[in-house]
């Protein structure tokens, strides 16, 4: 399980992992925890860079940023003033937007990285959020 979460991890797809144990000390045929599992799939990357942007600057931002190597999607994010843009590794594609932002003059009002949840891999594989 351990090996198949991480080949995806590194495809850049969003992981859910469960376990029978949370404890070294718990009696399992299997070594490691849910905790190193995850410590190994969050070392590997993924998640979304929400930035905050001029709303008169989105189809440039948006072009700016979509022909990165290391952007993998750029759509509308929660409200008209950001987008979400999807890395394989959003800490290392965060110096690259950041970079190619500056490079076009483009204003930047604010930056999250968002990691991978449960809410995310259900919307992104149900096109819903969990509540809907």
């Amino acid at each position: 399980g351990k090996v198949i979460a991480a080949h995806l991890a590194l495809r850049g797809l969003d992981v859910a992992i469960a376990a029978r144990s949370v404890s070294e000390r718990d009696v399992t045929p299997y070594p490691g925890t849910i905790h190193a599992t995850a410590a190994l799939i969050e070392s590997l990357g993924g998640g979304v860079i929400q930035l905050g942007i001029d709303p008169e600057q989105r189809t440039q931002v948006t072009n700016s940023l979509a022909s990165l190597e290391t952007v993998q999607a750029v759509g509308p994010g929660p409200d008209e003033r950001s987008l979400n843009i999807e890395a394989a590794s959003a800490r290392h594609a965060l110096v690259d937007v950041m970079q190619a932002m500056n490079a076009a003059a483009l204003e930047v009002e604010t930056v999250r990285i968002l990691e991978p949840n449960l809410e995310s891999v259900f919307l992104r594989f149900t096109g819903r959020r969990l509540r809907d």
